[in-house]
């Protein structure tokens, strides 16, 4: 009985040790798809940080670590995006991937990056949980937020216009008065008639004007 014991002991051991190694063979692999020129590459190895972070969650951590560094290095920065051009594929992968594994206690850095036209909270983003995210500085004009939950989100100086946050969850009056909203923005019933997100937008507006003037 105990030479059985000692037998499982033994093969559950060499099994972690053998899934350990496959682990860091993929998480290898991954890192040069990450370095590739070739756009298609850049984006399986993308979607290949995102399985390893589902099979190993101990290895959750260092895939977010290596998506939110690749991010910052490839997402473009505000005001150097060309109007209505889209995100580069690889920066939709990684930004996906980020929120399908994302722990509130991570606190996802997407400051200052150009996220326009981005979709939270739909298809891939259903339901994203976008709790205590630093949006700081971001351009999310045309981006959706369905169902995002904003808990603590940090959108100071985050531009707002057309952004459509009317189904979001818990976004509150100081969040909108922290960022750039304007009159195409949509925002939770409750919020958008408050007077202060009023003026706030009227600041906005006024700033525009003389801006475009």
């Amino acid at each position: 009985m105990a030479g059985a014991s000692i037998a499982l002991a033994y093969t559950a051991r060499n099994y972690k040790l053998a899934f350990r190694g496959q682990v860091t063979d993929r998480f290898t692999k991954a890192l040069e798809r990450l370095d590739s020129e070739r756009m298609h590459v850049r984006l399986g190895g993308i979607l290949a940080l995102e399985q390893i972070a589902a099979d190993a969650p101990d290895q959750s951590r260092h895939a977010r670590q290596v998506l939110s560094a690749f991010l910052q290095s490839q997402a473009p920065r505000c005001g150097g995006r060309e109007a209505g051009a889209p995100l580069p594929a690889d920066v939709t992968a990684a930004v996906t991937a980020l929120i399908s594994r994302y722990e509130p206690f991570a606190r996802l850095d997407f400051r200052d990056l150009d996220l326009s036209q981005t979709y939270f909270g739909r298809g891939d983003f259903r339901n994203a949980q976008l709790e205590r995210v630093s949006l700081a500085g971001a351009n999310l004009e045309f981006s959706f937020f369905a169902n995002a939950d904003l808990s603590g989100a940090d959108l100071s100086r985050a531009w707002l216009d057309g952004a459509q946050f009317h189904y979001s969850k818990g976004l509150t009056v100081e969040q909108v008065l922290s960022a750039f909203p304007s009159l195409g923005t949509k925002l939770p019933n409750g919020i958008e008639n408050d007077p202060l997100v009023v003026e706030r937008i009227s600041e906005v507006e006024e700033w525009k004007a003389g801006r475009n003037s």
